[in-house]
């Protein structure tokens, strides 16, 4: 997207030279920690978001970091970058969306946009036509045996469907009394996949009677506007009284009436608009950045030079509010989300990491690979990238450490000392007594979790049989907020943390090599479980080629099902599968312990597999 000459940047000079001072004092750490943080969270770097020019900054700024520090370059091509293309922010509303009715004495009607129709978020900005036809909820659930589309011809035509699911079933409970099958069912995504599985060209969303009942309101763009596109059709909302007036000029029956029927029987009641048709276009505009992981490494010397340890932390954060801000006041919510702790703080730690090493002139051991992330707020999407086109031998990758939130070291209100949370200390047997040993001089209040698994960085790692630890200081109210400033940042307890890390790098640089030990994912209390394989899906919101499988867990499903890494998921239970959002929307209709068949392009094959979820 275009270089970033440092001379631009006036603070990120004067911060340089500062830093540059600091390093020769021997307490310089909270001042350099402090020097980078504050450029990392200035209006230069615009909380170095996806959608915004700040991100580039920052990576600019890392990057003459390492390079001032003699480290080899560690990207692609002899850079310190590895590029990789991602959505910036969310999608726009185009100006060029229609919707034009044809009728039943050839009349012509168009709409009008955002009073009578809207295009969803997460539409296609294609343009489509053909006849109507009404297709009840759109659902299509063998195991309810409830079918919308039975003895319906829909291959060619426009559909209109309703928001959630009928509220009973024969037995008088939703789809067997399963509220996961409900949301699952309820879900537009699922709708607009099992739309396009039976080759509708477009599909017309109308508000149900229920979420009608305060008023008849098209959804808001943005509701969806961070989403990719379910499926290759376009996708529209209209209101329920342009829907009431088709079905009633071609079957003489409200959709308030029609309803209700469904209601009352619980069955479907779909059929075909005689003498309809439609013409529409959804323009949705989405744009596409080219972001970097930024690498540098540290040459090790002796017999395990060959070898090498991950030290790694995401710089990315949530701009002027994208996606995953959990700012309410409307005033605020699209201010600079700084990030001083997420991550910016586990970014400078790597620095500091990185700084020391390189200026231990006597260091022996295993290579070190210090790398800043992209993408990870929007999953873990550097990382992954890395994972599958890692630029050392991965097999020589011995131990990953991610810092994520690291400067909000707190007292553990028990024993007043300040509490470190560190992940994936059961991926390795050594990890465990190696942690204990190193803090009776740091004394740390350790909060250990087992598993390899979680919402950062170094889960890429893991799912690649890769021994890892996070470091982390704990959520608190100004997460994923603007009020993430430096001000809030504990520098002497990330100083602390760094000094640890130091020891530990040091320790793991020449010991016998940690044995990975695979643990099991923790439950996520509150979520909406989707049957799962056991896979580490490769690609989120970049692709519309299916699901890369860039892992695949030992004894789960889809080992035992024979996939394998490289693996692109394309079909699930006869419904194609573009990415990630149609994947998780048809896997959530899946039953856990029903086999499915799953069809997988392997290196230009395709293979049918049959997996069994758990």
């Amino acid at each position: 997207m275009g270089s970033f000459m440092l001379s631009r940047f006036s603070l990120c000079v004067t911060l340089l030279v500062a830093w540059q001072s600091a390093s020769w004092a021997d307490d310089g750490t909270e001042s350099r920690l402090r020097a980078d943080l504050t450029f990392l969270t200035s209006d230069e770097c615009e909380g170095r978001g996806a959608a915004t020019q700040g991100i580039f900054r920052a990576a600019e700024y890392i990057e003459t970091r390492f390079k001032d520090l003699g480290l080899k370059p560690g990207g692609t091509d002899g850079s310190y970058r590895q590029s990789f293309r991602m959505q910036a922010g969310k999608a726009q509303p185009g100006p060029e969306s229609y919707l034009r009715l044809t009728g039943l004495l050839q009349q012509q009607v168009e709409l009008a946009a955002d009073r009578h129709f809207r295009p969803l978020g997460f539409s296609a900005s294609k343009t489509a036509q053909g006849p109507l036809v009404f297709v009840g909820y759109g659902i299509n659930h063998p195991d309810s045996k409830y079918n919308d589309y039975e003895g319906l011809a829909v291959e060619g035509k426009v559909v209109i469907l309703l928001r959630r699911t009928p509220p009973v079933d024969r037995e008088g409970k939703v789809f067997g009394g399963d509220p996961q099958t409900q949301n699952s069912l309820a879900s537009l995504t699922s709708k607009v996949i099992t739309a396009a599985s039976m080759k509708a060209q477009a599909v017309l969303i109308v508000n149900d009677m229920e979420t009608a009942a305060a008023g008849d309101e098209l959804a808001p763009f943005d509701d969806t506007s961070y989403e990719s596109p379910p499926a290759d059709i376009p996708c529209l909302q209209i209101t329920r009284d342009w829907a009431d007036r088709l079905l009633q000029a071609s079957r003489g029956q409200t959709l308030a009436d029609v309803e209700r029927q469904i209601h009352r029987t619980a069955q479907p009641l779909s059929f075909d608009l005689p003498g309809w048709s439609v013409e529409v276009r959804a323009d949705v505009v989405r744009r596409f950045a080219e972001v970097a992981n930024i690498i540098a490494v540290r040459e090790g010397r002796g017999p395990l030079a060959h070898e090498y340890i991950v030290v790694g932390a995401h710089y990315d954060h949530l701009g002027r509010g994208e996606r995953g801000s959990t700012e309410r006041d409307p005033t605020k919510r699209n201010e600079i989300h700084r990030g001083a702790d997420d991550n910016g703080s586990g970014t400078v730690t790597v620095l500091e990491l990185a700084r020391r090493f390189a200026a231990d002139a006597d260091y022996q051991g295993r290579s070190l690979v210090f790398m800043a992330f992209a993408g990870e707020e929007q999953g873990l999407l550097g990382s992954r990238h890395w994972c599958r086109h890692p630029t050392v031998p991965l097999p020589q990758v011995v131990a990953m450490l991610n810092f994520d939130m690291v400067g909000r070291l707190r007292p553990d209100k028990d024993s007043q000392r300040g509490k470190l949370e560190i992940g994936g200390v059961g991926t390795a047997k050594e990890f465990n007594p190696l942690l204990d040993e190193l803090n009776h001089k740091y004394g740390f209040s350790l909060a250990k979790t087992q598993s390899g698994f979680g919402p950062s960085d170094h889960e890429s790692f893991n799912e690649k049989k890769i021994p890892v630890l996070f470091f982390f200081t704990g959520l608190h109210p100004e997460y994923h907020k603007p009020a993430d400033t430096v001000a809030t940042i504990n520098f002497d307890g990330m100083r602390q943390i760094v000094g640890f890390g130091d020891e530990l790098i040091q320790r793991l640089a020449t010991m016998t090599r940690p044995v990975f030990v695979q643990t099991s994912r923790p439950a996520s209390p509150g979520r909406v479980a989707v049957p799962r394989i056991g896979i580490m899906p490769g690609n989120y919101g970049d692709s519309d080629q299916g699901v890369l499988v860039s892992g695949v867990s030992d004894g789960g499903p889809a080992a035992k099902a024979g996939l394998k890494e490289g693996d692109v998921i394309v079909e699930i239970a006869g419904k194609p599968v573009k990415n990630m959002t149609a994947y998780m929307a048809i896997m959530g209709l899946q039953k856990k312990g029903t086999p499915v068949e799953m069809v997988v392009d392997r290196k230009g094959e395709r293979v049918k597999l049959q997996v069994i979820p758990e």
